[in-house]
């Protein structure tokens, strides 16, 4: 299993709207690498500012999870890289530092890089520890990136599954995770294509245990690994006109039986069936 812990008002980006334009690119999804962009398994060096709402999520000064940037405000990840149950404190928002921008290990705060506190990390309620149904949650980040960030930017959210990703959809997965089952942790952020695979196909693989709640993704060519949980699947879609690619939240990274094996897809928190959860939580971290 790769879900091992070690290794304002609401504006909210929903199908390709995102009202705070001046730090959103050109809106929520968009993206500015620098250069051209296989470690995730079977990935590769992601090019600086390939997937700008990938954040780093650091337990004790010790990377832990990935996340997901969203309103330029809070980092969405998987509720097993935060529960208490797990690791010891692991719920408590003091003892978490998020790094959003950050390409490779070796870089600086100074190389456009921004890091801050969490002030609040809100667990899904009905969070199911053995299976890992409703793997999700939300932290608050104490200092959100400023506006006009060149590395920076937030995802786009498909709420309600308007999009309609499937195995044709053109999807990533990025994480500084173990670029092989059991090896050692990426020093350069690794992204890698990524097909979704077939519901039929996602629950014979692992009988009785994909919830509705889940979708599978991989190959035994490309995978997310250990470290990787928490971080992003993205999908990608045109906006009507055609002239802007923008970029969909549809999966967290959740567990899977080992890295890129036969017949074992990794798992994913399917981002689309929390559209209303994800509304009430941060109406009520907005205080409303």
């Amino acid at each position: 299993m790769f879900n091992l812990f070690a290794a304002g008002m609401l504006f909210v980006c929903i199908a390709g709207i995102c009202p705070q334009i001046s730090h959103c690119y050109g809106g929520c999804g968009t993206r500015q690498p620098e250069g051209t962009s296989k470690r995730i398994v079977g990935g590769e060096d992601a090019a600086r500012g390939a997937w700008p709402w990938y954040a780093q999520l650091y337990f004790l000064g010790s990377f832990s999870c990935g996340g997901t940037l969203v309103d330029n405000k809070y980092i969405v990840t998987a509720a097993h890289c935060v529960n208490a149950l797990i690791t010891q404190g692991a719920n408590v928002a003091a003892n978490w530092r998020v790094i959003l921008g950050k390409n490779r290990e070796s870089d600086s705060q100074d190389n456009n890089e921004h890091a801050s506190d969490v002030t609040q990390i809100t667990i899904h309620e009905s969070y199911n520890l053995n299976n890992n149904d409703n793997d999700i949650a939300v932290m608050v980040l104490a200092n959100p990136p400023p506006e006009g960030s060149q590395f920076i930017n937030s995802v786009c959210w498909d709420a309600g599954g308007s999009k309609g990703f499937d195995s044709t959809a053109v999807c990533y997965i990025a994480g500084f995770g173990t670029v092989k089952e059991d090896g050692i942790a990426a020093h350069v952020l690794q992204e890698a294509i990524i097909p979704l695979v077939e519901r039929r196909d996602c629950v014979d693989a692992y009988p009785g245990v994909i919830t509705y709640n889940m979708i599978c993704a991989g190959s035994v060519q490309q995978d997310a690994c250990q470290g990787d949980s928490g971080g992003p699947l993205v999908c990608s879609r045109r906006d009507e006109s055609g002239n802007v690619e923008r970029w969909y939240l549809a999966g967290i990274t959740s567990w899977g039986r080992g890295c890129t094996r036969q017949n074992s897809p990794g798992v994913y928190t399917d981002v689309t069936r929390y559209g209303y959860w994800f509304e009430d939580v941060f109406a009520s971290l907005s205080g409303k």
